[in-house]
């Protein structure tokens, strides 16, 4: 039954309108449903954005230690958001790891955070899960240079299981070996056994690329302290060249984009860390550019000359704003480093081309002119035509040193 009261009614029957309207309200809270909200200062709690930096997951909790009342204050109310995320975490992924971060916002704690890479890893949340394990195992430094302090974990020091999680939940996100090098060289100067492991998983060997992957890099692992068999292998997979090389101003913007040493579809990025030791002395492995292999020629019986190509270019680039250079290097038959030289040239306002025979290399250098002023990254820019500047001359001698020569001393 409606029931409808007007103020003239109100005047009628006696009743104040004021008492009217305080008993709707009463009516009103008790048959509409309540929802409890958890209401949390901004000042006390972690950003979510940040909950995975470590600076600021560091501090945070040393505030909480300090601060007495707002700390006990916090970990009552992570208690509530970690009890909410449990009771949703069997139907709703997305809630519980809300609620799960909401927890580690207000309380950053280590088991909190084994916990949610936990369910995250085994939900498929692979991204999630590796940003705990990772923010877990990682050392960092949390104070300014030459200010005391040295690096450390934000936590504990992680256990062998924590290291495995984090390489496991790292080659599951991304389901690929593109630019994997800090994951290699973590497993290099691993104790643990964790290679082991992951060539083990079921999850890694449904990973055909991934598992391909780990199982070459095993073998370089047994590799790294024989350069000569290392070495060896290099000189295997480059196609020999005759004693001549002649490259034109065409020329030496070519470039393959699939190749051993570059990312594509025949990339081999075990067979990039296995010969990085031979080109670091360049900082070419260390900045992991885009590098191809041009030719090898045999100096003599003691001494290898590679030459191979740097690019440099910016992404998407038109050819003529490329920046590609072409380097030698000589070695002798056990991979030891002699004696190298940057030859070609294509960058901005510089052009270099070049020649090699009989051991005798010519270098031809030209100036670029641009319509306006070179800037590698504005495209908006005319090419207009080289202008030579000058030729230099090089002996690879014998003993695979290059030196530069006068044309009377040829």
């Amino acid at each position: 039954m409606r029931i409808l009261l007007s103020l003239q009614n109100c005047k009628m029957l006696k009743i104040k309108p004021i008492a009217l309207y305080f008993s709707i309200l009463l009516l009103f809270c008790f048959c509409t449903k309540t929802e409890v909200k958890y209401v949390v200062n901004s000042t006390d709690a972690l950003n979510l954005s940040k909950l995975f930096n470590p600076k600021e997951v560091y501090f945070f909790g040393i505030d909480l230690e300090i601060s007495g009342p707002k700390g006990i204050t916090n970990n009552k109310l992570s208690e509530r958001f970690e009890k909410k995320g449990d009771s949703l975490a069997s139907f709703d992924i997305q809630k519980a790891v809300y609620f799960y971060k909401r927890a580690l916002s207000l309380n950053p704690e280590e088991k909190l955070y084994i916990k949610l890479g936990e369910y995250c890893k085994n939900n498929q949340l692979y991204k999630e899960a590796y940003n705990c394990f990772f923010l877990l195992t990682e050392k960092y430094c949390f104070y300014e240079p030459g200010q005391p302090g040295d690096c450390k974990y934000v936590f504990s020091s992680p256990t062998p299981e924590l290291l495995f999680q984090r390489f496991l939940t790292y080659y599951l996100s991304v389901k690929s070996h593109y630019r994997q090098y800090d994951a290699l060289e973590y497993l290099e100067n691993d104790s643990t056994g964790a290679l082991k492991k992951l060539l083990a998983d079921s999850q890694i060997k449904n990973l055909p690329e991934v598992y391909n992957e780990l199982k070459n890099f095993e073998t370089y692992l047994t590799l790294n302290r024989d350069t000569i068999q290392r070495f060896n292998i290099l000189c295997s997979i480059l196609k020999d060249s005759s004693s001549t090389i002649k490259v034109t101003e065409k020329e030496v913007i070519d470039f393959r984009y699939k190749n051993d040493f570059n990312e594509g579809p025949d990339y081999d990025i075990e067979r990039a860390y296995l010969y990085r030791n031979f080109f670091s002395d360049y900082n070419e492995m260390e900045r992991h550019p885009k590098i191809s292999f041009k030719s090898k020629l045999n100096i003599n019986d003691s001494v290898i000359a590679i030459v191979y190509k740097v690019d440099t270019s910016e992404v998407a680039c038109p050819s003529s704003f490329r920046h590609i250079y072409h380097r030698i290097a000589t070695f002798t038959k056990n991979g030891i480093k002699i004696d190298n030289k940057i030859l070609g040239l294509h960058s901005g306002d510089s052009l270099v081309t070049y020649s090699i025979e009989n051991r005798v290399i010519n270098l031809t250098s030209f100036k670029r002119f641009w319509k306006k002023p070179y800037v590698k990254k504005d495209f908006d820019n005319l090419f207009l035509k080289n202008e030579m500047k000058g030729q230099k001359i090089y002996i690879i001698g014998e003993d695979g040193k290059i030196v530069e020569k006068t044309k009377d001393e040829i």
